[in-house]
């Protein structure tokens, strides 16, 4: 009985086993599991920092825009869930550019929005927006999930709603707001400015 003792295990002793090796498995998955949470949350603040400097560049010219008027009447506005069309002052360093017009555009790929900005020279005739058919894009970054665009307006009422959609005969937005998935809204104000001092580079 001895021998057959000494040449193999009891069954306490391979129970012990088997719980020492799961407390191990249990802490090897802990470690994984934190090691992933851990990289998760530095990609995420990664892309948060990457939205944070792409929307500089819209968030820079929205405001700068300027109440253009059209030919046919209105303003050169126009703005859906998708896509902002507007005219804005140059900037300070970029005076002699003249009045530029820009588009803020949404694009749905998948499980995330393509933010793009276009932008190009308001043409001297016609309708000013419509320089922004040839205008050249640039890809700002990638949203997560859906988003969308809306627009502080004045009613009949006077009371400011927001609306999806805004046209050159509506009054001047009082904002532009940009909302998506898993981020608070970026809120853009749209002030009245002087047409003829902000075409001369006098704008703020």
């Amino acid at each position: 009985m001895r021998r057959a003792r000494e040449a193999g295990f009891t069954l306490l002793e391979a129970l012990a086993a088997l719980a020492v090796l799961a407390l191990l498995g249990m802490g090897m998955a802990a470690l994984l599991e934190g090691a992933t949470a851990a990289r998760v949350g530095a990609s995420r603040a990664v892309a948060r920092a990457t939205v944070e400097d792409a929307l500089r560049i819209p968030e820079t010219r929205l405001a700068r825009a300027l109440p253009v008027p059209r030919p046919d009447g209105g303003r050169a506005l126009r703005g859906t869930p998708a896509r902002l069309d507007l005219v804005f002052a140059p900037l300070p360093e970029r005076v002699e550019e003249g009045l530029r017009v820009g588009r803020l555009a949404l694009h749905r790929r998948g499980e995330e929005t393509l933010l793009r900005w276009c932008e190009g020279s308001m043409p001297p005739r016609g309708d000013p927006l419509a320089a922004l058919a040839d205008a050249p894009c640039t890809d700002l970054a990638r949203l997560p999930g859906a988003a969308r665009l809306a627009y502080l307006v004045d009613g009949a009422d006077g009371r400011p709603r927001w609306r999806d959609r805004v046209g050159p005969a509506d009054p001047w937005p009082r904002a532009v707001r940009l909302a998506w998935a898993g981020a608070l809204p970026r809120l853009w104000p749209l002030r009245i400015r002087a047409l003829a001092a902000c075409a001369g580079g006098g704008c703020p």
